[in-house]
């Protein structure tokens, strides 16, 4: 033990210097004794957790960059695939939830949900016949999707519509404002655009904040902490 060589040496200096050594000098060297000791046991635990001092970096580091994961914004992935008014309103909803605790907010509007992010009243013009009349067909704009059960030829989701209004929940056009001011990333994907006929600055409203292809997406996807499919 570390501690008793210590005493040796204190004994030897107390015989050089032929008891002559106040009390106090004695008590101030034994109790650096035991302070030794104790550091000695530390460096034992220390060896048996990390091994060296050099693997002790490698865990600083590691550490390092846990801490910066934990500081790193956290982030929501969301595939907007339905254009259905009780599938596109719960979509706003989490995303303007989750700006709210401070998350960063991806949406990516593909195929049907694409048409939400068309302008109010407008009908795409397309590249052909087939195009134009799928447009027709579907109109677009935040307003124009129905229910996906019980719409009753549009009497349920008025029906939807009132209880919001009666309860104080905002509506989904007013939901979609609050998205796009808070920060959130409204993509609309070219794919579908292209299935659609639809251009870029002609046939969506203000509220969208880019254009991308399914890789961006899959960036985005693959760096989120939360990604829902709706």
């Amino acid at each position: 033990m570390m501690h008793s060589n210590i005493s040796t040496i204190i004994d030897h200096i107390l015989n050089k210097s032929g008891g002559e050594m106040k009390q106090t000098q004695k008590t101030d060297l034994e109790k650096l004794a035991k302070e030794i000791d104790g550091l000695k046991t530390k460096m034992g635990q220390y060896d048996a957790v990390f091994g060296s001092p050099d693997k002790a970096q490698e865990y600083v580091g590691l550490l390092e960059q846990y801490k910066q994961e934990q500081e790193r914004p956290k982030s929501v992935s969301l595939v907007v695939w339905s254009s259905e008014y009780d599938r596109v309103l719960p979509a706003f909803v989490i995303a303007n939830g989750a700006r709210a605790m401070g998350y960063d907010v991806n949406m990516y509007f593909t195929f049907w949900g694409l048409k939400t992010l068309q302008k109010e009243g407008h009908i795409p013009k397309g590249d052909d016949f087939l195009q134009r009349g799928f447009n027709t067909i579907l109109p677009g704009g935040a307003g124009s999707g129905k229910l996906s059960q019980y719409d009753f030829f549009g009497l349920g989701k008025k029906a939807i519509k009132h209880l919001m209004k009666k309860k104080g929940i905002a509506d989904l056009e007013t939901q979609i404002e609050m998205a796009y001011e808070s920060g959130v990333n409204i993509q609309a994907c070219t794919l579908a655009m292209e299935i659609f006929g639809m251009k870029k600055g002609i046939d969506f409203g203000g509220n969208v904040k880019s254009y991308s292809g399914v890789a961006t997406y899959l960036l985005d996807a693959a760096n989120a902490d939360i990604t829902l499919f709706i």
